[in-house]
């Protein structure tokens, strides 16, 4: 072995002709999970601008943190990866400072998009209304863009300016490294900045997503067994309900059905005055209207309606008016049908993409602390215990490649957690240019949520 010094600080450097232990093993992980980083976030991104279905609000973020994976996990360890397999850097000062400046830069964009997806969630739960008036391209830019210029303002001063300004030590070849790791006060700073600040608060809004979910599953089973219960006091007989208390609400209702009932079997029959029932008590239950296809409890009881459903005192319409007013009535009854079934189809649509969503964030909160959590520990512990630090410098470079694997894994979750993005990269990699049909669009939505 020979020594190399350098202008601040000595390294030792193999012999020209020997080859750094394990190097064979460390180029073949390094190049597939390389490979695959790249390959997987380029499919994301083809995937969205070639599938209307995908440009969703939500997708915007998935966007984002595909753009930084790309760079973080898959162009800056082509240049990263030299010094662990060499064990130096071999290139200038300004390259080493430049790939030192970038990696954390998209390092940090990787925890803040996790972040920025983590608290969209958060206030679409907790404060629906603002979310959704909010929830447009031009917010999302503005959240993306956020955690893409922070960094900025982080890691410019703490790798391109402190070391040419004299306030940290300037590092030259063959070391590569940022300089705030000689001074353990900002070592800490910036570990706590970098990864645990934002895994941290990424957890507790996460815990507040969870337990949004978790009590929002149990108020619908409630509701459930309150509509059951419902359905089964308006199958009761009539004089039984006519005793219970606080049942007026559900006599009216009963009462506007009857009404209804009433107009629709007056256009056929159409009864003369003589032939008409006196009056009595109309409170019928509730399934005879359904049965006869009126099923919208909340028809208003008008005054035309009472019109032509007066007691035999007052005088009849002609059949053509009464036949006219019961067409009208029934057409929109049918409208009304109509928006119904469309709200609660749109109803349903909200409800997947939401959970889709919080799939996808479960995955990816899971591959980001699972990957970072021992890097973040052993850095933060260096800094604060340096004399017993027990990992060497091949074992921390290990650590921090590991690092970046999530960028490499995110592209899995989107296609696990999203059906649609399951299809989109199936159609692409069977080379289909039509784009998502609908049909097998609900097929894997039915599928999913029949799971």
């Amino acid at each position: 072995m020979r020594a190399n010094l350098s202008t601040e600080y000595p390294t030792i450097l193999p012999e020209p002709h020997q080859i750094p232990p394990n190097l064979i093993p460390k180029v073949v992980l390094c190049t597939v999970f390389l490979l695959a980083t790249l390959f997987g976030n380029a499919l994301v991104l083809y995937a969205y601008f070639t599938t209307k279905k995908l440009r969703t609000y939500t997708n915007y973020y998935i966007v984002g943190l595909a753009l930084s994976d790309l760079v973080s996990g898959g162009i800056l360890p082509l240049l990263e990866n030299i010094l662990w397999f060499l064990g130096y850097w071999p290139f200038s000062e300004g390259m080493c400072a430049a790939v030192m400046y970038l990696v954390h830069v998209f390092l940090e964009i990787t925890f803040l998009m996790t972040l920025v997806i983590c608290f969209d969630r958060f206030r679409a739960l907790y404060m629906p209304l603002k979310h959704l008036k909010e929830k447009t391209l031009r917010h999302a830019c503005f959240m993306i863009s956020l955690a893409y210029v922070i960094p900025l303002f982080i890691w410019t001063p703490l790798i391109i300016i402190f070391p040419y300004t004299g306030l940290t030590l300037r590092i030259r070849p063959p070391i590569c490294q940022g300089s705030y790791g000689f001074h353990p006060p900002l070592l800490i700073i910036a570990m706590l900045v970098l990864s645990w600040i934002p895994m941290m608060i990424t957890i507790l809004l996460y815990a507040f997503v969870y337990s949004a979910v978790i009590r929002k599953g149990i108020n619908k089973k409630r509701g459930i067994g309150e509509e059951v219960s419902s359905d089964f006091r308006s199958e009761q007989p009539a004089s039984q309900r006519a005793c219970n208390r606080g049942d007026g609400k559900l006599r009216e209702k009963s009462y506007r059905l009857n009404k209804e009932l009433a107009s629709k079997t007056e256009t056929t029959e159409q009864p003369t005055d003589s032939e008409q029932p006196p009056p009595r008590d109309e409170v019928f239950s509730i399934s005879a209207g359904m049965s006869a296809g009126l099923n919208n409890p909340a028809y208003e009881h008008t005054e035309e309606v009472d019109y032509h459903h007066s007691d035999n005192t007052t005088a009849s319409k002609p059949d053509v008016t009464t036949a006219a007013t019961a067409a009208t009535t029934v057409g929109n009854l049918r409208k009304r049908r109509g928006l119904s079934m469309r709200s609660r189809r749109s109803k349903r649509e909200r409800h997947l993409a939401n959970l889709r969503a919080t799939r996808t964030l479960t995955c990816i909160l899971i591959t980001t602390v699972v990957t970072a959590a021992p890097w973040s520990v052993f850095a933060l512990w260096g800094a604060v215990y340096p004399y017993t630090y027990p990992l060497t410098d091949n074992q921390m470079r290990f650590l921090a490649w590991l690092a970046h694997l999530s960028s490499t894994v995110n592209p899995i979750c989107y296609a696990v957690c999203n059906p649609l993005f399951k299809e989109a990269f199936l159609r692409i990699l069977r080379c289909q240019k039509r784009s998502l049909s609908r049909s097998s669009t609900m097929r894997s939505q039915n599928s999913k949520n029949g799971r």
